[in-house]
């Protein structure tokens, strides 16, 4: 006689949390399907919302970190995948009233605590000591190429970190590229950060909170072979407050992709930081390609800046199917008149242009001919994230 095993999974956490702490919910379901889906559900009005999901372990537990709901009780459940993939294992609702602090002053939490959306076993997302500048610090979040993105509790009002990166071990086999890393944060998917951050380099940030729902950390290595394996960057025991604090580090400055080009011609892209597989996760870069013959004016972009910006900085890069015979620069070019010529580099190097009060800035790339015996060959420029102040 076949046993019919009904799944389950049941869930605990503490009744009340004052604000501005994190509430950590665990719980294991039965049977036991690792890495299958786990979503935590809050009660909003009528309907029932995914806060934040993770995957069960290979024992079957799991366990969420949220920042505290608004003051007064929240219902909360969990839901599990059944052994056809769908979402309809689910938990009793729990009950969790959130209430004003017992003590003056204010409350913190460190964001380490708290679960990020989408976390599965394969993304290299870890909560440990981090040593940045000779000082270790608890409760860091370091991360390679995950993209994590927290839910911000209603009494969030500030978060006060540092970005850094942390090299690979020496004694790693792999190749590795241990150069800068372009690093993007959001909140509410506003920008309030993107740049190049060099190793050793540590960039203090503190970002206003008040009203928003998410923070985003992003990252890509900007090597010219964009590996996946370079350094890792570190946030530097991130700190959610209740009490609003003065902002610094925020780069408030206006990516150039984020202003409609008024003509183009020949290929050109927005949008993009190029060779990269993980583009779509940056905003602001700028791709311009030349046909597969390269002509001495490959492609242009012309933008309407009104006189409204003073300089623009970014990273000429020209790459090509065979990159190592491809040459090229980018000229930069106000009002018709010349004003720069950007030569095309692999390291890095950021370039800055004084374009006060240019009305019509235009971007041309002009690719050098390939020589004939290596062959047809692709030439690109790619601006690395062009800005303007």
């Amino acid at each position: 006689m076949l046993t019919v095993v009904r799944p389950t999974v049941s869930v605990s956490a503490a009744t009340t949390v004052e604000t501005g702490r994190v509430v950590t919910f665990t719980g294991t379901a039965a049977p036991t399907r690792p890495g299958h889906r786990v979503q935590l559900w809050e009660l909003r009005g009528p309907r029932w919302v995914v806060v934040v999901d993770t995957e069960q372990s290979p024992s079957g537990t799991f366990t969420f970190g949220q920042l505290a709901a608004p003051l007064g009780r929240q219902s909360y459940r969990v839901v599990t995948q059944a052994g056809n993939g769908r979402f309809d294992v689910r938990s009793r609702s729990r009950d969790v009233t959130t209430v004003r602090v017992s003590t003056p002053g204010a409350r913190s939490a460190y964001l380490a605590g708290v679960t990020p959306a989408g976390l599965t076993s394969a993304d290299t997302y870890r909560v440990q000591p981090a040593t940045v500048a000779g000082h270790t610090y608890a409760n860091s979040i370091v991360t390679v190429d995950y993209r994590p993105t927290w839910q911000l509790g209603a009494g969030a009002q500030s978060i006060s970190t540092a970005l850094a990166l942390q090299p690979f071990r020496t004694s790693d086999p792999l190749p590795r590229y241990d150069g800068p890393r372009l690093v993007e944060v959001r909140v509410d998917a506003a920008l309030r950060l993107r740049r190049f951050i060099t190793p050793g380099q540590v960039v203090p940030l503190t970002l206003d909170l008040r009203g928003r729902h998410t923070l985003t950390l992003a990252s890509v290595d900007s090597g010219p072979l964009d590996l996946d394996f370079g350094a890792a960057v570190v946030l530097v025991s991130p700190v959610v407050s209740t009490v609003p604090r003065t902002e610094r580090g925020v780069d408030t400055s206006t990516a150039l992709s984020e202003l409609p080009p008024v003509a183009t011609s020949g290929p050109v892209r927005t949008d993009q930081l190029s060779g990269s597989t993980t583009s779509r996760l940056f905003g602001g870069s700028l791709e311009l390609d030349s046909p597969a013959s390269p002509a001495s004016l490959a492609a242009t972009v012309d933008y309407d800046l009104n006189g409204s910006f003073t300089t623009l900085t970014g990273v000429a890069m020209i790459t090509g199917e065979a990159s190592g015979q491809t040459t090229g620069r980018i000229r930069v070019c106000g009002d018709g008149t010349l004003v720069a010529t950007l030569e095309g580099n692999f390291d890095q190097r950021t370039d800055t242009v004084d374009v006060t009060g240019v009305r019509r800035l235009r971007l041309e790339l002009v690719v050098d001919p390939t020589p004939r015996e290596s062959g047809p060959s692709r030439g690109a420029s790619a601006s690395g994230t062009p800005r303007l102040r």
